[in-house]
């Protein structure tokens, strides 16, 4: 397996998956301990406090950020059909 710069997403070559793994895991780490957390425990949809009541509500997708966009989209990512937490 090539060696890649932590900045670099670790690209799986066929060889070697427990070193690959170990990559991966520390690239997702080091870009956003929330896209780990997601990864372990799972996706939660972004709230907003609701206006009519005491409760939250589901945010609307137009209203996302970019990195609830990207948490998202981190979360629906499968390897080979199985959910990235079963792979990671």
């Amino acid at each position: 397996m090539e060696r890649n710069a932590v900045n670099q997403l670790p690209k799986f070559d066929g060889d070697d998956f427990p070193q690959w793994k170990i990559m991966m895991r520390t690239f997702i780490y080091t870009l956003d301990a929330k896209a780990w957390t997601i990864i372990q425990t799972g996706y939660k949809s972004p709230v907003v406090k609701s206006e009519s009541s005491s409760g939250v509500q589901l945010k609307s997708v137009d209203l996302w950020t970019a990195d609830e966009q990207a948490l998202f989209t981190l979360y629906c990512t499968r390897c080979q059909g199985k959910k990235a937490h079963s792979v990671l």
